[in-house]
């Protein structure tokens, strides 16, 4: 009689320890180009773009002093200047999305996130350098750049949840530059 009743609490127990509808929001944008757009007045717009899914996640921040060619690791706290905006498209979208003056007409948001909350830290290294020498007196210099953008305790709210990464990265911005030296 006691093992019927245990089972039948513990069946009880099971049943009303009922989690709901767990939604699991993932982006994915590994295999995708981390770009960024000219910088207007010190401030810029990181962004990549899935167009198999339909989606575009970009980082507008404002930093003087800011290059691309430079090696340098900063933090960014997020608020409402420094945010990590996640889209769902209807279609797919382009460079000129995040780069143009005016988004295209024809694009409608059909899902956004908008950050509230986290740190940001941006780290541009060199990942290769060579050398062509030109003449007795020049040299061609080759350096490419890697940029990497490391979110951490960030936070993004939607229309009908609000999702925390303790860690989200966006990297791949590989910029060349050629210098001549003397």
């Amino acid at each position: 009689m006691k093992n019927i009743f245990y089972t039948l609490i513990t069946f009880f127990f099971i049943l009303s320890c009922s989690q709901g509808d767990v939604i699991v929001t993932e982006f994915n944008f590994d295999k995708d180009t981390l770009e960024i757009c000219e910088a207007t007045t010190d401030n810029f717009i990181y962004f990549k773009i899935n167009n198999e899914t339909q989606e575009g996640v970009s980082f507008n921040f404002s930093r003087t002093n800011f290059s691309v060619t430079a090696v340098d690791s900063f933090n960014i706290p997020i608020n409402a200047t420094n945010r990590l905006v996640y889209r769902k498209f209807n279609t797919t979208v382009d460079r000129n999305y995040y780069c143009g003056l005016l988004p295209p007409s024809n694009i409608s948001v059909l899902e956004e996130y908008v950050s509230s909350g986290g740190t940001a830290t941006i780290t541009t290294e060199i990942t290769a350098e060579t050398e062509e020498i030109l003449n007795d007196s020049l040299a061609l210099k080759k350096s490419t750049y890697q940029t990497k953008i490391l979110f951490e305790n960030l936070t993004l709210n939607g229309p009908d949840e609000r999702l925390v990464y303790q860690k989200f990265e966006l990297e791949g911005s590989r910029i060349e530059q050629d210098t001549i030296a003397r």
